[in-house]
């Protein structure tokens, strides 16, 4: 069935960060030896990075919910979650913290 494909999927995947690590930095070796700047090819590989990295966690999420709610009928996101309050006091704790290091 589904869940069983997307727990196979999970688990295919659950080494893929560590690959993508051995990758770059392949990558970065090759393309600073092909002349590129090391400031050129990190900044190309945080780029990368950072839309592959938010797309896992993305989908991570999405598979995570889908098998939490198909074995118990529940999901992994609070249904009572106020995003707005949350974000109101994790803005009153920044600026805490703003003003407790800058003055």
């Amino acid at each position: 069935d589904f869940a069983d494909v997307v727990r196979s999927v999970k688990e295919r995947h659950k080494h893929q960060v560590k690959r993508l690590t051995v990758g770059m930095k392949d990558l970065k070796s090759l393309r600073i030896q092909a002349g590129a700047s090391e400031a050129e090819v990190i900044e190309e590989i945080d780029k990368f990075l950072d839309r592959f990295v938010l797309s896992r966690i993305g989908i991570e999420m999405l598979n995570s919910q889908y098998l939490s709610m198909f074995s118990q009928n529940s999901g992994i996101a609070d249904p009572h979650c106020d995003p707005c309050a949350i974000a109101r006091k994790a803005a009153r704790f920044a600026r805490k913290i703003a003003s407790a290091e800058f003055g």
